[in-house]
């Protein structure tokens, strides 16, 4: 998975289908793009490890992620996230790890919103 600097600035239309934002007015929401930042992922790249401390939240704009969880040595799939939905907002509020590992089934773009920028903006 890699950051797209190279696309537009995040704006409040590009987050608007995500449906965490539906009581969010668009001045509000302009905040929360301004702290946007866009990623791609191809098939098969990992998006989120399932290891590791919440970095903020993600909004899955673009494309599906397969979601496992551990069970011992293996990893089972569980489900998966469909454009558009938002992943990781308790981890990243509580500042405990997302449990489960996503990856790309298919190309995706999303943006994430970086821990310390989402607690600020949500509380």
């Amino acid at each position: 998975m890699s950051a797209d600097s190279t696309s537009a600035p995040v704006t409040a239309a590009d987050l608007r289908p995500v449906d965490l934002f539906d009581d969010i007015d668009d001045a509000a929401l302009s905040e929360w793009a301004a702290a946007a930042q866009w990623h791609t992922a191809e098939p098969d790249d990992v998006v989120i490890p399932g290891d590791q401390p919440a970095q903020g939240l993600w909004c899955l704009l673009e494309g599906s992620l397969q979601t496992f969880i551990r069970d011992g040595e293996r990893l089972e799939p569980v489900g998966h996230q469909d454009a558009p939905t938002w992943i990781g907002a308790v981890p990243t509020l509580t500042e405990t790890p997302i449990t489960a590992r996503m990856v790309a089934l298919t190309p995706a773009r999303l943006v994430l919103i970086p821990a310390p920028e989402f607690r600020r903006l949500a509380l």
